[in-house]
């Protein structure tokens, strides 16, 4: 077990195509020895899936207001928690951030840049967030730029009505593009955009799997590390009825209708807390 102890001290900043980002230059000692890393964290990659975006594919995001001040975390995604996991940040359905990790003051091992590193959080699809894990350590000792990320879950990421009205896995179509925003703006903070390897644990393995089987994902990333997980063994139920699911949450908060695109605009009016609320009272 190393010993990690960290300050943070001045500013960072780094110019992408997405406008001027600036973050924050932490000090480590591990096992004494001295490093820094430069975070950039709470990074908007999407448009925030409330309102009329609630339910639909992720849209980038686009410009930044720049500068953009990256010196925290932005919300997690709302979660179904299981009482026996901690709870890492406060909940918001504006929750499409990511984190970018930098190594400073070491020479990267190729003249074109750093390897990356890009993590997918697990939690069964229903919980977790980018801030259960701490990429510092990684970042440093191990010379790689380090991504983390958020991604919808539980009910405002993979319920789907089995139609064209609600396109399923949307927390995978959240993922997706991250790696497109990785790919695009990587360079800009150093990072070889032709390394690139996208890693996890237990369910996040399932989904770097996922994405690697994905043909849109064709020159996004080119390796993959997944830890204790795949789409066979993991017994993924593809099979549940979200369908009925969706319209009994419906039927509950006042959206009655046989016409699923109407019940979705209905649903897209409830309070996201209100509607996590009928979504636990009907699951316990």
């Amino acid at each position: 077990m190393f010993r990690l102890c960290c300050t943070t001290a001045k500013v960072a900043k780094v110019v992408t195509k997405v406008g001027e980002i600036v973050g924050t230059n932490v000090k480590l000692n591990i096992d004494g020895v001295p490093y820094e890393v430069n975070q950039f964290l709470g990074i908007h990659y999407a448009k925030p899936p409330v309102g009329d975006l609630r339910f639909r594919k992720p849209e980038p995001y686009g410009e930044l207001n720049s500068p953009y001040h990256a010196s925290s975390y932005g919300y997690i995604c709302s979660q179904v928690y299981n009482p026996l996991e901690p709870v890492f940040g406060t909940e918001d359905e504006d929750c499409l951030h990511l984190n970018v990790f930098v190594p400073v003051g070491q020479e990267s091992d190729e003249a074109s840049g750093n390897a990356v590193m890009v993590r997918i959080h697990g939690g069964a699809f229903i919980l977790g967030s980018s801030e259960e894990f701490d990429p510092k350590a990684l970042c440093s000792a191990g010379n790689v730029i380090v991504v983390t990320f958020n991604y919808r879950l539980g009910p405002l990421g993979f319920l789907s009505t089995k139609d064209s009205n609600l396109v399923s896995n949307l927390g995978l179509w959240d993922q997706h593009l991250v790696l497109n925003w990785v790919r695009d703006n990587i360079g800009s903070f150093g990072g070889d955009t032709n390394r690139i390897t996208v890693f996890g644990e237990g369910t996040s393995a399932v989904s770097a799997v996922i994405q690697g089987t994905y043909p849109g994902s064709v020159g996004l990333f080119h390796r993959i590390i997944a830890e204790s997980g795949s789409p066979s063994v993991r017994a993924m139920n593809c099979s549940r009825n979200s369908r009925g699911q969706v319209m009994n949450i419906a039927d509950r908060l006042g959206c009655t209708s046989d016409d699923t695109a109407k019940v979705l605009q209905c649903l897209r009016t409830i309070p996201w807390r209100k509607y996590m609320a009928e979504l636990l009272m009907g699951i316990f």
